[in-house]
């Protein structure tokens, strides 16, 4: 759901924009740390977690959160049992505090922690996060510097994104990961290699024709990061 609250957070400051003075943007930031503070809120009634608790030797009290909320509290459910049982496993039956070499004892432990640690890296470097923070410094250099068509750009930008994420997320389970990561990258190097390249040719001519391009490649950049990353992460 980062994308819905992302969505709301730029058709609000495209509003709050036409407010004069500090409100303009005092508004947003207020807005914004209203979720956060409930969120803090009720952090403190989420229950433990299951895995967690099964570690420190409660199986008792973790079998009655998975019953509760994987079964709606039937203790007898064969899914809640099979996941206990599971977990239960994984864990191996041992208790207290785990080593931080464990996640390179084992060839397993070492890709596991290698993906994960890919993942966090590449998705940063996706170029995604340059129309996520530096959308009015593109807009500028191609020649665009009106703020009320910058916010509303960004806004339609981020409700494109939305529904792209939420259908994908859909497909997950028909079309597979793996297969979505694949589009996904080779869509993104073909997107940002041609955005790299139209922003250099604007640069040296000036034409208008290549910023619009620029902006087309956004989107279409965007639409690739959305087949996987933002879904599977």
């Amino acid at each position: 759901m980062y994308y819905f609250g992302a969505f709301l957070g730029g058709w609000i400051t495209y509003g709050t924009l036409r407010i004069i003075g500090d409100w303009a943007w005092r508004l947003p930031s207020l807005m914004q740390a209203a979720p956060s503070a409930v969120q803090v809120v009720l952090v403190f009634l989420l229950p433990e977690s299951p895995r967690w608790l099964i570690s420190r030797g409660k199986d008792e009290q973790a079998f009655k959160i998975l019953a509760k909320y994987h079964a709606n509290g039937n203790e007898q459910d064969e899914g809640v049992r099979f996941e206990f049982n599971e977990i239960k496993a994984s864990v191996g039956g041992q208790t207290g505090k785990g080593r931080w070499s464990e996640l390179f004892s084992t060839s397993a432990a070492r890709k596991t922690v290698f993906i994960c640690m890919a993942c966090g890296v590449f998705s940063q470097w996706s170029g995604t996060s340059l129309t996520g923070y530096y959308l009015n410094t593109i807009l500028t250099d191609i020649g665009i510097t009106d703020p009320f068509y910058s916010n509303r750009l960004n806004g339609f930008i981020l409700m494109v994104n939305m529904f792209e994420a939420w259908f994908w997320a859909l497909m997950v389970d028909r079309v597979g990961r793996r297969p979505l990561f694949l589009i996904a990258a080779g869509g993104m190097v073909c997107t940002f290699s041609t955005w790299t390249a139209l922003t250099a040719m604007n640069i040296e001519t000036g034409k208008v024709s290549y910023g619009k391009g620029i902006i087309a490649m956004i989107f279409f950049h965007n639409f690739f990061y959305n087949f996987a990353w933002y879904v599977n992460l």
